[in-house]
C-alpha cells in the first residue's frame, strides 16, 4: 500500500506499512539524476523559499510529517533540528520494544566488537575522527561562529554552556526523581 501526493508535478510516495521509518513517515519521490530521492517537504520549502543552505534541515512545526504545507515548515541549523527531536529518540530508546531488541543483540553486539574486524572497525574510526576537522556552526545560545570539536550541537564557551544549564534549569528539564504526594 503507498499514498500518494502530486506537488508541482510530480509524484511523491509514502508507504505506511513500510519496514524503514523514513518510507513510513515522509513523502518521497525518485529522480533518475539524483541519488537520493527527492522529499517533498523539502522541495516544498524550497519551491517557497529557494535553496536549503548546507547544514540545515527542514523541520515540521507541529510535528507531523503528513502536514508539509509552507505554514508549517521552517528552515533550521542541523544542531538545532537535533535539538528538536530530542525529546523524541529518548522516548523511542526507552521504549520496551527497543530495550527487548537490544538484549536479543547484546551477546552478538560483543562478539563483533571483540573480533579482529570489529577491533580493527575501531582502530580507523578512532583515527578518523582525531583527524577530522567539522564545519563552523553557530553558538545554540549567543550566535557566535565556532569550529567544535565534536560533530554535534554545542555551544562556543564556557559562559555559554553555564547560561544554557541556568536556562535549561529554570524551565524544570532536569526533575528532580524524588515524588511528593499532596496528601
Amino acid at each position: 500500500m503507498r499514498q500518494s501526493i502530486l506537488f508541482n508535478g510530480r509524484w511523491y510516495h509514502r508507504y505506511p506499512n513500510a519496514k524503514q521509518s523514513n518510507h513510513r513517515k515522509y513523502y518521497s519521490s525518485h529522480a533518475r539524476w539524483k541519488e537520493t530521492p527527492l522529499l517533498l517537504h523539502r522541495e516544498v520549502w524550497e519551491f517557497h523559499n529557494g535553496p536549503i543552505p548546507d547544514g540545515h534541515h527542514v523541520h515540521h512545526i507541529d510535528g507531523n510529517p503528513d502536514n508539509n504545507d509552507i505554514s508549517n515548515l521552517i528552515c533550521l541549523a542541523e544542531s538545532a533540528h537535533q535539538l528538536e527531536h530530542r525529546e523524541e529518540a529518548s522516548r523511542r530508546s526507552s521504549a520496551p520494544e527497543h530495550l527487548e531488541h537490544l538484549a536479543r543483540i547484546r551477546e552478538k553486539t560483543k562478539a563483533w566488537h571483540a573480533s579482529p574486524e570489529g577491533r580493527e572497525w575501531h582502530r580507523q574510526h578512532a583515527l578518523r575522527s582525531i583527524t577530522k576537522e567539522y564545519p563552523e556552526q553557530a553558538c545554540l545560545i549567543c550566535g557566535t561562529m565556532y569550529r567544535p570539536k565534536i560533530n554535534r550541537p554545542g555551544m562556543c564557551s564556557e559562559e555559554c554552556k553555564r547560561t544554557r544549564r541556568n536556562n535549561l534549569q529554570r524551565s524544570g528539564w532536569r526533575k528532580r526523581s524524588s515524588v511528593r504526594s499532596d496528601g
